[in-house]
């Protein structure tokens, strides 16, 4: 093979090898070892060999990279994907403090107030079981409330005027966590 004295710094590889038959140079490159110098004998016969390295071949490791490099099929996204997206766009604001408030992805079929159900009763029971307990050890109720007032400090919750209608116009006053 002949290559342009141009392209040899391109193809030159750590490596030399010098008074090989006394007379020639062996340089390392990325073909392989190449042979350069005078010769003293008139060469009737020369021969070539090419070997091929013990690792993957070169078609084998194409074949790895393109099956890595593969871009998957996306599927279409679905109305509730779209809606998420739609919403996280016009709902999601960067705070002063870099916190992001984002607002929740509640599905539009959803009324505005929904009553509690059959769960009113159960969440009631608890609350009485922790207004007893909280009665009961004075530490307790102060740490309690302090973690209230911090989480209203924080923003993480708010006092809401959201009131619960159910059974008889009895009303119900709580604390929501920060939606908007």
């Amino acid at each position: 093979m002949v290559i342009g004295s141009d392209l040899i710094p391109r193809i030159l590889l750590q490596g030399l090898q010098q008074n090989i038959s006394r007379s020639l140079i062996a340089q390392n490159t990325i073909f392989g070892w190449i042979l350069s110098g005078p010769i003293q004998e008139r060469i009737s016969t020369f021969t070539t060999q090419v070997t091929e390295p013990q690792e993957e071949s070169l078609n084998s490791l194409l074949k790895k990279f393109w099956e890595q490099e593969e871009v998957a099929v996306t599927q279409p996204r679905s109305s509730e994907e779209d809606f998420c997206e739609d919403l996280y766009r016009r709902t999601t604001i960067r705070q002063t403090d870099g916190r992001y408030m984002v607002k929740l992805p509640i599905k539009p079929e959803f009324p505005d107030i929904m009553p509690l159900g059959h769960s009113r009763l159960a969440a009631q029971q608890q609350y009485i079981s922790i207004e007893r307990t909280l009665e009961k050890k004075p530490d307790l109720c102060k740490r309690y409330s302090e973690v209230l007032e911090e989480y209203i400090t924080m923003d993480h919750m708010e006092p809401t005027s959201s009131q619960e209608v159910i059974n008889g116009g009895k009303y119900f006053s709580f604390y929501l966590p920060t939606l908007s």
